[in-house]
């Protein structure tokens, strides 16, 4: 799925990680606005590549 590599060492996780991974915590609003943005900007850029092909 990722186009580049995550290492994940299981001692040392990000806070990120852990608020993502774990169910009982809320994922930040934040990361969501990224994770949302990012997926309509590859999908924008994507489209817009396609037509500017034409």
């Amino acid at each position: 799925m990722n186009s580049y590599p995550m290492p994940r060492p299981k001692d040392t996780q990000p806070e990120t990680d852990v608020a993502v991974n774990s169910p009982l915590k809320p994922i930040p609003k934040n990361l969501q606005a990224v994770i949302s943005g990012g997926v309509a900007m590859s999908g924008y850029l994507r489209s817009f590549r396609l037509n500017s092909g034409e």
